[in-house]
């Protein structure tokens, strides 16, 4: 059953002998029919809105997503060179470096991918272990994220995010360790069996000026579960510090923040306003993803926002989703 069929079906909700002609990817081309005046200039004004809830209840990877322009209208303006900047190496030999965080006493801590933590002593350019981690590292997976508490002085903990794997199933916890000076020691369990795969798992973690853990998931390969708000995969998720749910996160009982992402891949905040932003990396032009390609993204969060992942890319203008601020539509752009 066509597309075309199915839209006069629905809004017609009776036969009629007319003939509905569409541009590929657009709106209503034109109309041979008797039909009033006033039911075409609504076919006209909708058109797009109608499409695209008819595109929900059909698998992304026959239809793919409603795709938006670029909702920026600044060019990019690369500077190789930055007056008064200067870039020379520190560390070297490091095993896929994912996080770098800084201790209040100038102590670096560097998390790597296949499992560990080191630590620079302040001054220095001599890594040493801090903690090994049992991380599962394949392609995207491992240890990723690290975020410190926000009160480290008096509450000296830090906070991981690492796939492992578990009697053969691959997952993604998010866990605390206690500080100890010199090495860390790990502590609780936050937030345990997310999703895992070799890439779209996300993997950043950061603290917000509300003093609240946010972590950032990807879909793991299965677009349709950034939609689905019983799953923490495609999400921003929210948590207090000892991994209880806030009372005022917008699901209740839920630690999803905001949903509709593909791979959250950065977080951080106005330190003016305390508005969140993120960034996430476009699709790979997979056959899943609709063969679409490029568009890396950057939004404006918001508490219960879908950004519109599988359905939408870039910024078409449609009610219920977020569109992002800026989307690069013909590169991919390091987050």
């Amino acid at each position: 059953m066509s597309l075309q069929y199915l839209v006069a079906q629905k809004l017609l909700k009776r036969s009629f002998t007319s003939k509905l002609e569409f541009q590929v990817g657009g709106g209503i081309k034109g109309c041979k029919t008797t039909l009033g005046a006033y039911l075409w200039s609504f076919l006209q004004e909708n058109s797009l809105k109608i499409i695209l809830l008819l595109f929900s209840s059909f698998p992304v990877s026959a239809q793919g997503p409603v795709l938006g322009e670029q909702p920026q209208t600044i060019e990019d303006v690369f500077v190789p060179h930055v007056e008064g900047v200067e870039v020379e190496t520190w560390v070297t030999d490091l095993r896929i470096p994912w996080e770098l965080v800084f201790l209040p006493n100038g102590d670096a801590l560097i998390t790597e991918r296949p499992g560990r933590i080191l630590r620079i002593p302040k001054g220095t350019s001599n890594p040493v272990t801090y903690v090994e981690i049992a991380a599962h590292h394949d392609g995207d997976s491992g240890l990723m994220g690290m975020a410190l508490h926000p009160d480290f002085e008096r509450k000296p903990y830090v906070y991981v995010m690492y796939s492992y794997t578990q009697n053969g199933r691959q997952q993604t916890r998010i866990q605390r360790i206690k500080h100890q000076g010199t090495h860390g020691n790990l502590d609780i369990v936050l937030l345990d069996e997310l999703s895992a795969l070799r890439y779209h798992i996300g993997g950043r973690i950061a603290f917000g000026p509300d003093r609240m853990l946010y972590i950032g998931t990807g879909d793991v390969g299965n677009p349709p579960v950034s939609q689905d708000l019983n799953s923490l995969d495609g999400k921003i998720l929210r948590l207090q510090p000892d991994g209880q749910i806030p009372s005022d996160n917008p699901f209740p009982n839920s630690p999803v923040f905001s949903y509709g992402h593909r791979v959250v891949q950065g977080l951080a905040w106005d330190p003016r306003t305390g508005a969140l932003f993120n960034s996430e990396h476009g699709p790979s032009g997979a056959e899943k993803e609709g063969k679409v390609r490029h568009r890396d993204e950057i939004n404006r969060v918001f508490a219960g926002g879908n950004y519109g992942w599988p359905k939408i890319v870039g910024a078409p203008g449609l009610e219920g989703f977020h569109d992002p601020v800026v989307m690069w539509k013909n590169n991919s752009v390091p987050p």
